[in-house]
């Protein structure tokens, strides 16, 4: 249900928006929106008329910048797929030893906060690395029995950490503007 790519040229990118719109045409099936780098998204694409979330990411086509999907830590379970509302927004460093003065972190809760960390492409990988090398001192604990004072601690403070990554962005696109060639730049994995 999302599709991420991109081209150097204009013409290119219509070339792929049309020859998608014609292959998912021959399923029964159409686009509801297209974004564009370099321009605003349409109204129906995005809530706050800059961003657009998609493949887990928060994109902003205008600036072509990728940060964390994320926006709120709610520590309510799901029920029928969809979790309870917090008493109050989580949004700030905060809101987060507000809310965590009304119950304590156990196992289960850490770990699920963590697991909601998507990044399909790993971008942040490096921090959500620092998160599980931290969760490998949780093991052999009790899943639904608080944390000792010191884990608590801790936590709470990983978790306020999380409510920073939405401001960090990274450009999408990664091509050096001096590159003499774009077109002919290649990925190499060992």
């Amino acid at each position: 249900d999302a599709f991420l790519a991109g081209t150097n040229d204009l013409q290119s990118r219509e070339t792929q928006l049309s020859d998608v719109q014609e292959l998912i045409g021959k399923g029964g099936f159409k686009l509801k929106f297209v974004a564009k780098s370099g321009e605003k998204p349409p109204p129906e694409a995005s809530s706050d008329s800059s961003s657009v979330k998609i493949l887990g990411y928060k994109w902003t086509p205008e600036c072509d910048t990728l940060s964390p999907g994320f926006e709120e830590l709610n520590f309510n379970p799901k029920k029928r797929g969809v979790k309870k509302a917090n008493p109050f927004p989580v949004v700030s460093p905060d809101d987060v030893t507000k809310i965590l003065d009304s119950f304590s972190l156990t196992r289960r809760k850490v770990i699920s906060k963590v697991a909601e960390f998507y990044d399909p492409v790993g971008i942040w990988e490096p921090f959500k690395l620092q998160l599980k090398l931290d969760m490998s001192l949780l093991n052999g604990m009790d899943w639904d029995t608080a944390l000792p004072q010191e884990l608590q601690t801790h936590w709470e403070f990983r978790l306020k950490q999380f409510l920073e990554i939405p401001a960090m962005t990274i450009g999408r696109c990664i091509v050096p503007p001096t590159a003499v060639n774009p077109d002919s730049i290649r990925l190499l994995c060992f």
